[in-house]
């Protein structure tokens, strides 16, 4: 017995879209999120509000003085990607120019990496910390 040809691509159809991707290796919106630095020495702080679709990343850096107002310094835009549990950011501030920070998700709240500043771009180590919603 044969089938109609309507039902056969409509079977079809629902079998394609029921396919998982075979090429996303993580979950859409695992980075997804606000991220802080652990205490520094100076007081001051950086932080990251991130959205994370497919392998893309994007949001905004804030960084933020010493004292008890602690005074918005300078803001970023960021852009970059997530994949494997490795994120490659990179922030266009206003004042301070492109910096760039490249690490591993160690944990489900913690981005541990590498942060580059421009000149004189000596890399130093940074963790970033998931605030909770």
């Amino acid at each position: 017995m044969r089938l109609p040809s309507s039902f056969t691509c409509i079977a079809l159809l629902l079998a394609a879209c029921t396919q998982s991707n075979p090429v996303a290796s993580e979950p859409t919106g695992i980075v997804t999120g606000t991220w802080h630095t652990g205490p520094v020495p100076s007081g001051a702080v950086t932080v990251l509000t991130l959205q994370h679709l497919d392998f893309n990343v994007i949001g905004i850096g804030q960084d933020f003085g010493i004292g008890p107002s602690s005074p918005l310094l300078d803001k970023a835009t960021v852009t970059g990607g997530y994949a494997d549990s490795t994120v490659e950011l990179r922030m266009r501030y206003r004042a301070a120019g492109t910096v760039r920070f490249a690490g591993k998700l160690v944990g489900p709240d913690i981005l541990q990496g590498t942060w580059t500043r421009p000149a004189p771009g000596v890399p130093s180590q940074v963790a970033f910390y998931r605030q909770p919603d």
